[in-house]
């Protein structure tokens, strides 16, 4: 019997990647739940997309064999914050 065992490792980001904006490269960029590609956030399941002037800001960061995710801090548009703790896939946002 074949067993897969998946680790998913969290660590600090360095001090300049703290507090990174990023924005979405395309409006098929995922909210997630978990450092999961499936987990969707159940706010953004269904029908719902972040649209290209939405921002994240990066608290924190996680990796394991599907990818590279990046925690944080989703906000509107207009300013206010969505979610708090959400994870996103680095590969959909440009990150400065």
């Amino acid at each position: 019997m074949l067993r897969i065992f998946a680790t998913v490792f969290s660590i600090a980001l360095p001090l300049h990647d703290a507090g990174a904006a990023c924005a979405p490269k395309d409006n098929a960029a995922r909210i997630l739940a978990s450092p999961s590609p499936n987990d969707i956030h159940p706010d953004w399941q269904g029908d719902s997309y972040v649209g290209l002037s939405w921002s994240f800001e990066v608290t924190g960061y996680a990796g394991d064999q599907t990818g590279d995710y990046l925690k944080g801090n989703l906000n509107s548009p207009r300013g206010g914050l969505v979610n708090s703790g959400v994870y996103i896939l680095r590969r959909e946002w440009e990150c400065q």
